[in-house]
């Protein structure tokens, strides 16, 4: 999208049935973001960003281990998959037996396609990870996330209900922590 210029803009809204629009595939998606924060402020929305009071990126060993376990993942899933597979056409599987050399040649093929489609994702989710920014200031929350795909959010100081943190057992030896902001509605 951002190689012709079009994007998607969520808009996002409390108390109504429908939580949000999504203006899709829109040109200059950036320019429809701004004038929206534009809109809020004339609403009453400060979002001057004049202090910045924070400004935090994943780690890396968090995005080490967060791609870790999207590897762990995989590899177990492709080696049931495969595994599985195999397992059939040892067994003379029945229905397959004469055409075993061509089904082992296909599920070499898929395999080899899915351990290198695998090892992209793993690539592109850490530097997805590592892209990714979160800054706090007086009167906004501002973040912006993704490599090949970006997502730009602001959260105004006015619509945070409730802001949380969590620490799972490698959290806490690493001293890291994942912050939840929960907002109005």
């Amino acid at each position: 999208y951002r190689f012709f210029k079009v994007g998607d803009v969520i808009v996002e809204s409390a108390g109504s049935s429908s939580s949000h629009v999504v203006f899709r595939s829109v040109r200059e998606p950036d320019r429809i973001y701004e004038m929206l924060q534009e809109k809020l402020r004339s609403n009453g929305y400060s979002m001057r960003r004049t202090e910045l009071l924070h400004e935090e990126t994943p780690s890396t060993i968090g995005a080490v281990l967060e791609v870790v376990q999207l590897a762990v993942g995989i590899f177990f899933g492709l080696v049931m998959t495969v595994g599985l597979a195999i397992a059939e056409l040892a067994d003379g599987g029945g229905s397959w037996p004469k055409m075993s050399g061509t089904i082992s040649a296909l599920i070499l093929a898929v395999s080899v396609l899915s351990v290198g489609w695998s090892l992209a994702l793993i690539v592109l989710r850490y530097l997805d990870l590592r892209r990714r920014t979160y800054r706090v200031f007086d009167d906004v929350v501002v973040y912006k996330e993704g490599f090949l795909s970006q997502t730009n959010a602001v959260i105004p100081v006015e619509n945070i209900a409730d802001a949380n943190t969590r620490q799972n057992l490698w959290d806490q030896v690493l001293g890291l922590y994942d912050v939840s902001i929960s907002c109005q509605g």
